[in-house]
């Protein structure tokens, strides 16, 4: 059930607004229930942590790349679903 997903992943990020996982996740369950510009949101949020977790640590540089990317795609998703 995503509307529970939501509720679970908003209780963990009330905990810690820098859980990263949990606003890419609540992005995606937005997403399925057609709330594109609240996935738009948690998109410009996990953008914003991704930023500030990045080190200068090779293999991590190369995890964020590919999440970046995902955020992107997914951001670019939802605002053309949203017209």
């Amino acid at each position: 059930n995503y509307i529970s997903a939501i509720e679970a992943y908003s209780e963990a990020l009330k905990q810690d607004l820098k859980l990263l996982n949990a606003v890419l996740n609540r992005s995606l369950a937005y997403m399925k229930i057609f709330k594109f510009q609240e996935a738009i949101n948690d998109c410009d949020q996990a953008l914003l942590i991704l930023q500030s977790q990045i080190s200068g640590d090779e293999e991590e540089q190369a995890h964020s790349r590919l999440t970046l990317s995902k955020i992107k795609v997914r951001k670019g998703i939802c605002t053309a679903w949203k017209g």
